[in-house]
């Protein structure tokens, strides 16, 4: 299978690579250091399968797993790889459309499992995550505008910043920040921005 490995962290790009180019059926055609080049890298290159982190610069892995629906078929298979094990982020991932979900813990060999499994049309989510199937993402009912205005707003954009970029009122989105806290349970920006950091939302 060709796999794109998209992560922020080259040591564990080169390491994923150096254990992928000894298994025979795989062969890794590109490497991203965050979800904007990761996007670009899965267009030119068209891999089978995507290794996605989820905290990462510019785009979130969740946001990636939603934009790449939005590319032309076919679509690759998303394996998440993360260190994040909270059952939320792994409902999310999930929710979005990964077909497999493993943290960065794991062996190699369940790496190699899970592709294995990928590459025979099942899903694969690690044992040691437990059943993730009723647990409800905590995003899962902001819309795609909350959404945007929250990754904005937590990588450190002011609201006429966001504003700007979203061609929105300053008055609109100080709206949706008010409804994004109310939504989430926090009080501050703050608070707000630690939400979103700890959900793959944004990582800085």
């Amino acid at each position: 299978m060709k796999i794109a490995i998209v992560d922020d962290h080259q040591i564990v790009r080169e390491g994923l690579r150096m254990c992928l180019s000894a298994a025979p059926r795989h062969s890794v055609v590109g490497e991203a250091a965050d979800g904007a080049a990761g996007l670009d890298l899965i267009q030119k290159q068209k891999p089978d399968v995507v290794l996605l982190d989820i905290a990462m610069p510019k785009l979130s892995g969740i946001e990636v797993l939603r934009r790449i629906k939005t590319l032309p078929q076919p679509h690759p298979a998303v394996l998440m790889l993360s260190m994040h094990s909270d059952p939320e982020f792994v409902a999310e991932a999930l929710r979005e459309g990964a077909r497999g979900y493993v943290p960065k813990s794991s062996a190699f060999q369940e790496l190699l499992k899970a592709l294995d499994e990928i590459e025979a049309g099942k899903n694969y989510t690690s044992p040691t995550l437990g059943d993730v199937s009723k647990v409800e993402a905590p995003t899962a009912d902001l819309t795609p505008r909350e959404r945007q205005v929250l990754e904005l707003l937590a990588s450190g954009l002011s609201t006429k910043q966001t504003a700007a970029r979203l061609g929105l009122s300053d008055k609109t989105v100080h709206a949706f920040r008010s409804r994004l806290m109310a939504k989430l349970g926090v009080r501050t920006l703050q608070e707000l921005t630690k939400f979103a950091i700890r959900h793959g939302i944004t990582s800085v």
